[in-house]
């Protein structure tokens, strides 16, 4: 195969080479000496939590070989999310009674300096309360509350004597009124108590946001373009792994589907300045596709990886799409081709082809990839070395974010290179166990790779 492109404009060594908009995940995964069928509860013997999302996997795969690298996703703000609720929730307890909430329980507790004022985009210079301080806010609160709810249970002893040793029925009986109202009040004080208690045990138990940021921090990525939300849970995969490294994978996309036009025009500076633009399908197809045009109109090369696949997917997606990259489950999808053998894959891509985009690549996981272009329209199958699998999850994210590298730094390679470099590195990251945490390094990789 020819050399896939040249080397274009050059670029300010700050800039960003490679730019992922997509998603990040938190991932729960359950390791099982087999997967389970329909309706069947398994045994598993191992569970961990770790970091993942199509998008953020190929931005870290991408910058473990040396790229590079800004992410464009939304993921929660949790404190953020609780003081918010919390200082609701004080609000309503003053507005609807001021006995039940004095000004001393909300006026001294001042949550409401720390809600921001500006949108839900993680800015550098807001620092979000820690989750130890509105922890010691909440336990001021709380203290209050029962101190308050004590005083009324001396009250209510109170009165319960005086109405035994009243004298005559009128007295009793406007004590008794009393009495009725103190209960309610106490009741109401209760409510306040257990709603305190329900924030302060939230607080820290969905730190996933914070930590994801942290997690691509701690890989080189900018974060400058990484936006939190009050409005939504970070996005999460349940992930099941049997002895023989094969998975099954429901994900629940949450603030990544919040990721919006708005949030691209802010981040487009670094779009627009990129080498290669990678998007999947994890965040709204909106998204996805107004990143691919922003990307297309300045002349970035765009790495559109179709995923999850959808059967009626916008037809300006192939022809905005560089390279186009899915595996074999994804493009029976998209063609409604069966796609189980090389000479099938090869068929689907020039049903893709057909369709405007210049380069097609359909992944086969172990038996390496088929892909054809535009250029070089006859299906050619590339190969990858035979490994023993731990764990698959992910091996597909890993190739996209090494083809992505090899297209940003490697312009001048075949694709037909690329590709088998790609696959090489996709092959290690499946020893290991776990998502991210499988990628391998530079320092780790063999140097005629680079």
């Amino acid at each position: 195969m020819a050399a896939f492109g040249a080397p274009g404009k050059q670029y300010p060594e700050e800039v960003a080479a490679v730019v992922v908009v997509g998603s990040c995940m938190t991932d729960l995964v359950s390791l099982t000496s087999r997967l389970p069928k329909t309706g069947e509860t398994i045994h598993g013997h191992k569970f961990f939590i770790g970091f993942g999302g199509k998008g953020a996997n190929q931005c870290v795969q991408a910058a473990r070989l040396g790229a590079k690298t800004s992410m464009v996703c939304k993921s929660t703000s949790p404190s953020h999310a609780v003081v918010a609720n919390v200082q609701h929730a004080l609000h309503l307890m003053k507005q609807h009674s001021k006995v039940l909430c004095s000004d001393r329980v909300v006026n001294n507790i001042s949550l409401a300096k720390q809600v921001p004022s500006q949108g839900s985009r993680r800015k550098k210079s807001a620092t979000p309360p820690s989750s130890s301080g509105i922890n010691e806010e909440l336990s001021e609160v709380l203290q209050t509350l029962q101190d308050e709810f004590g005083q009324m249970s001396f009250d209510h002893q109170q009165l319960a004597k005086l109405i035994q040793e009243s004298p005559n029925t009128e007295l009793k009986d406007s004590l008794e009124c009393e009495l009725e109202a103190l209960v309610g009040k106490m009741e109401a004080k209760a409510n306040q108590i257990t709603k305190v208690r329900k924030y302060q045990a939230q607080v820290g138990k969905d730190s996933f946001g914070d930590d994801y940021i942290e997690n691509l921090k701690q890989n080189d990525i900018s974060t400058e373009f990484t936006y939190q939300t009050k409005d939504a849970a970070t996005g999460a995969a349940s992930i099941i792994v049997n002895n023989e490294g094969q998975n099954i994978i429901v994900i629940v996309a949450g603030a990544n589907l919040l990721l919006n036009t708005e949030d691209l025009r802010e981040a487009g500076s670094v779009i627009s300045r990129a080498k290669v633009m990678i998007c999947q399908l994890e965040i709204t197809p909106t998204t996805s596709l107004e990143a691919l045009k922003m990307a297309h109109s300045n002349g970035v090369r765009t790495l559109f990886n179709p995923a999850p696949a959808i059967a009626d997917l916008d037809p300006q997606f192939y022809t905005l799409s560089d390279v186009f990259c899915c595996n074999e489950s994804e493009a029976e999808i998209l063609t409604g081709l069966t796609v189980s053998s090389r000479a099938e894959a090869g068929e689907a891509t020039l049903v893709l082809l057909a369709r405007g985009c210049q380069v097609v690549i359909i992944t086969l996981g172990a038996d390496g990839c088929v892909t054809a272009s535009q250029t070089e329209p006859a299906p050619k199958h590339i190969p990858t070395e035979k490994v023993k699998a731990v764990d698959t999850t992910g091996a597909g994210d890993s190739f996209v974010g090494a083809l992505a590298f090899y297209l940003a730094y490697y312009p001048s390679l075949s694709l037909e290179e690329m590709l088998k470099r790609s696959n090489f590195i996709a092959a290690v990251s499946i020893r290991t166990a776990g998502t991210q945490s499988s990628y391998p390094y530079k320092k780790d990789l063999p140097l005629t790779l680079f």
